[in-house]
């Protein structure tokens, strides 16, 4: 590729992306002055840059050859409505509440949609890396624009005031992850300040809950106001043609077998936008590309 090509391809990509040259720099590797003296066509060695910049290059061209037709937006399913009237007991009530269940049945995407636009909702994903106390806590402080340096205590302390003067929602997702004393010591704050909090998660936190590993994680169980436990297979025909639409009754049926198993109504919105994007979304078509993507129902 010529260099006056390359430079010009370069600009395209970025006022396609609205970037700035530092951001470009940055996705790049490179410091701001070097990639704008690279831009000016007076750097000594342009080498590695114009390596960097093909690669990028190559893979948006590849990207932009793969057809695509979008996400599947929300659409409130018999589960999904269910999470939502729990949100909102929870946050009425100002009290705990616990969505367990499997996974790909829509509880990420429907606290997304119910907390969109609030300003007084905190959702916080928990990962194996980030799942201390304190960790957890100084995530919340953060939201709350609270200083979260110095002892455990004193955070605590922070909190507790911040979140009494205040009135929010907490939810936590993949709460899973969260050991007995944070899960404890978040619904005693919580208690505390009358604020509404929420666990979301999967089978394990309803084991943990229900007091199958721990008496510990039963005690706190009882004092859930609200609790769901959520399963693929209360998906319905009804909530296939709502997320959907309307389509040959073989095609629903697949999908439909496909958000009852493993797979999750996740599973069938892939599937679909994947059969979607080679332009088959009949019965057979849905199959051909479960098949591709090896998915056995």
């Amino acid at each position: 590729m010529e260099a006056n090509e390359r430079i010009t391809r370069s600009r395209q990509y970025m006022a396609d992306h609205g970037m700035s040259q530092e951001a470009f720099g940055k996705l790049l590797g490179i410091a701001e002055s070097t990639i704008s003296r690279w831009f000016g066509g007076n750097y000594p060695s342009p080498e590695n840059i114009n390596a960097k910049v093909d690669e990028l290059l190559e893979k948006e061209g590849k990207r932009k050859e793969v057809k695509s037709t979008g996400e599947i937006g929300y659409a409130e399913t018999g589960i999904s409505r269910e999470i939502w009237n729990i949100l909102e007991y929870c946050q009425a009530q100002k009290c705990a509440g616990c969505i367990y269940g499997d996974a790909g049945i829509g509880k990420t995407f429907t606290v997304n949609e119910w907390s969109r636009g609030r300003t007084d909702t905190i959702v916080l994903t928990v990962a194996p890396a980030v799942k201390s106390m304190k960790a957890v806590l100084k995530r919340i402080a953060a939201k709350l624009r609270v200083k979260s340096s110095g002892l455990l205590e004193d955070l605590y302390a922070r909190l507790e005031e911040r979140l009494t003067e205040t009135d929010q929602v907490i939810i936590i997702d993949e709460a899973q992850h969260l050991s007995y004393s944070t899960v404890e010591n978040i619904r005693i704050l919580a208690d505390i300040t009358k604020t509404a909090v929420i666990f979301v998660g999967n089978e394990v936190v309803y084991s943990r809950l229900l007091g199958n590993t721990s008496a510990e994680f039963a005690q706190i169980f009882s004092r859930f106001y609200m609790r769901r436990h959520l399963l693929t297979d209360q998906f319905t025909r009804e909530d296939i043609e709502k997320v959907f639409g309307g389509m040959e009754a073989g095609a629903a049926e697949a999908l439909l077998e496909v958000s009852r198993s493993k797979y999750g109504l996740r599973g069938a919105v892939i599937l679909y936008i994947n059969s979607r994007n080679n332009n088959d979304v009949t019965e057979k078509g849905l199959k051909a590309m479960a098949k591709v993507m090896g998915i056995i129902c």
